[in-house]
């Protein structure tokens, strides 16, 4: 066993510039750009202080706590939690 924490819960993500979703890893299913907060980042609600990754599908391995819709164009998102 690796010793990472098994995932015990999964939710949508409806991205939104203000709403946080938990820390969790992310699986996209349908490809495009993710802008997101990681874990460790202070929160915010302004969009540009995100992290504006492109061309994401499947798993995206770091831990996230919140998309904003503003530059986001992926879809079919679920947290793993």
């Amino acid at each position: 066993m690796s010793g990472k924490a098994i995932p015990t819960k999964a939710a949508a993500v409806t991205p939104s510039n203000t709403a946080y979703i938990g820390a969790g890893t992310l699986h996209v299913g349908v490809q495009g750009n993710l802008n997101v907060l990681l874990e460790d980042m202070d929160n915010s609600d302004d969009h540009t202080d995100g992290v504006l990754f492109t061309a994401v599908q499947g798993d995206f391995p770091r831990m996230v706590k919140k998309v904003f819709a503003t530059n986001t164009t992926a879809t079919n998102i679920v947290v793993d939690l």
